[in-house]
C-alpha cells in the first residue's frame, strides 16, 4: 500500500507518546540516537508538552553485530546514580528488538544494584499500530506504579486522555466541568496527559475510573480487579451521547445527577441546533468524511448525525479495537481517502493527511498530526454539551463564509 503523506505510527511510538507527558518519568532507549530523536520530533507534532526525561545509549556496528549491551547497563547505572528516579523504563529500539537483545534479562540482572525500579519495555515497533502501544503503556503504568490506597468516593481518574489525541486538553477540561457540575466529583489522576509519577502512584485513591478510549480498557479492568474501582467507558459526544454517558455514569457509580445544569445546557444547544439545521436544509451535500482515531471517529459520526449530517465514510487511523462499531473502517489507503472525497461531501474532519487531500475551506481538524496550528487553549472541546456548541459555531461560520463567497 503506497503512502505519500503520514504512515501509521508503530506500537513503540504509542508507548513513548503515552509516557512523554508524565513529569518525573525516566526512559532509557537502547538504540541509535536517531530513532529516539525521531520519536521525540513526532511528539512535537501532537501539540502536547514534553515532560519526560529520555536518554539514549546510541549503538555502534559492533553492538549490533555481537549483541553487546554494555552501553545499556552503563546508562542505567549512570541515570540511577545522577538522577535518583523512582522508576526507569528501559526500552528496546527497533534495531535492538530486531537483533534480539533481551531487555527483560538485562533489567533482572541489574535490579539488585539499582535503586530505581526497572521497567523493561520490549516492544520495538513490530507488533502493531500506535494504539496497541498506548494500551500496553497504560496497563504497564497501572501494574508497576499504582499503589494501594484508601478510596475517596469524591474522586475519579481519567484513563485515555493522551497527547496523541488532537483535542485532549479541551476535552479533559470539559469532562472535568461536567463531572463537577453533575456529581460534585474532582479529578484525582489523569492517564497520562500532564500528570506525574506521584499522581499515578495515588490513582487507587479514586472511587471511579472514566475511560475515554478503548486503549484504556485493559488498565481499567486491571484496576477494577486489583482495587475494586468501577469504570465507565464512553467518550461523550452530542446531546444524546452526553446524556447517555451521564446516565450510565450515575447508574454504574450509584450517583445522583444534578439536572439543573444539564437542562440549562441542553436547551441552549437545541436552540442553536435548530438554527444550524435551517442553514443546511438546502445544502447540495450533507455527507461528511471522518478520518481520526477510533473513539473520535465513531463519536464524531454520532454527533454529526445529530446535527443532520450523514457520515458514509468513517475511517480509523489505526487497527480497530474489539467490539468496534461496524460503520468504522480501519486504516484506509490514501487512494481510498481520495475516493471518499471525490464523490462530493459537505465537510471533511481529520488530520493533516486528509487536509492535504481536500479543500481547506471544507476541512476541520480533529486528529493529529497537526503541522500548522497551535492548540493549547483548554476551552474548545468536541465532547460534552460545549463540544456541540463549539462544532455548531464552527459549522455556522463555515456556512456564512460559503454564502459570502457565492
Amino acid at each position: 500500500m503506497m503512502t505519500k503523506h503520514f504512515p501509521t505510527p508503530s506500537d513503540r511510538m504509542g508507548f513513548l507518546w503515552t509516557l512523554t507527558s508524565i513529569e518525573d518519568c525516566y526512559v532509557i532507549e537502547f538504540g541509535p540516537a536517531g530513532t529516539t530523536h525521531f520519536a521525540l520530533e513526532g511528539a512535537m507534532e501532537l501539540g502536547g508538552e514534553h515532560k519526560m526525561n529520555v536518554f539514549t545509549t546510541h549503538m555502534s556496528e559492533v553492538d549490533i553485530t555481537f549483541g553487546k549491551h554494555d552501553k545499556l547497563a552503563g546508562a542505567i547505572r549512570e541515570v540511577d546514580a545522577e538522577h535518583r528516579p523512582k522508576y526507569i523504563f528501559v526500552m528496546a529500539s527497533s534495531i535492538s528488538s530486531l537483533i534480539g537483545i533481551d531487555i527483560d534479562s538485562i533489567c533482572f540482572e541489574l535490579q539488585d544494584e539499582i535503586a530505581a525500579t526497572l521497567i523493561p519495555v520490549t516492544y520495538g515497533g513490530y507488533d502493531g499500530d500506535y494504539n496497541l502501544g498506548i494500551e500496553r503503556a497504560l496497563l504497564t503504568l497501572c501494574k508497576t506504579m499504582v499503589q494501594d490506597a484508601k478510596q475517596d468516593q469524591g474522586l475519579y481518574n481519567i484513563i485515555g486522555s493522551n497527547i496523541d489525541s488532537y483535542n485532549f486538553l479541551s476535552d479533559k477540561t470539559e469532562i472535568k466541568g461536567i463531572l463537577a457540575d453533575a456529581f460534585g466529583l474532582k479529578l484525582n489522576t489523569c492517564f497520562t496527559a500532564y500528570t506525574s509519577v506521584a499522581e499515578i502512584e495515588r490513582a487507587a485513591k479514586a472511587g471511579y475510573n472514566i475511560v475515554l478510549r478503548a486503549e484504556g480498557l485493559k488498565a481499567a479492568e486491571w484496576m477494577k480487579t486489583k482495587f475494586g474501582i468501577p469504570f465507565v467507558y464512553q467518550k461523550p459526544y452530542g446531546i444524546t451521547g452526553t446524556l447517555a454517558w451521564l446516565k450510565k455514569t450515575a447508574e454504574t457509580f450509584d450517583l445522583k445527577v444534578d439536572m439543573g445544569c444539564v437542562t440549562e445546557k441542553t436547551e441552549e444547544v437545541r436552540r442553536h441546533l435548530s438554527e444550524f439545521k435551517m442553514f443546511i436544509r438546502n445544502a447540495a451535500h450533507k455527507n461528511a468524511v471522518i478520518y481520526a482515531d477510533y473513539d473520535t471517529a465513531a463519536g464524531l459520526a454520532d454527533l454529526l448525525a445529530e446535527l443532520g449530517l450523514s457520515c458514509s465514510h468513517v475511517f480509523s487511523k489505526h487497527a480497530l479495537p474489539a467490539r468496534a462499531k461496524e460503520f468504522v473502517k480501519a486504516k484506509p489507503a490514501e487512494s481510498e481517502l481520495k475516493e471518499a472525497l471525490g464523490g462530493g461531501y459537505y465537510a471533511a474532519f481529520g488530520d493533516d493527511t486528509l487536509r492535504k487531500l481536500c479543500s481547506d475551506e471544507s476541512f476541520f481538524q480533529v486528529a493529529n498530526p497537526n503541522m500548522d496550528k497551535y492548540n493549547f487553549y483548554p476551552h474548545t472541546p468536541f465532547v460534552g454539551f460545549n463540544g456541540v456548541l463549539r462544532l455548531l459555531q464552527d459549522l455556522m461560520n463555515f456556512e456564512r463564509k460559503k454564502l459570502k463567497n457565492k
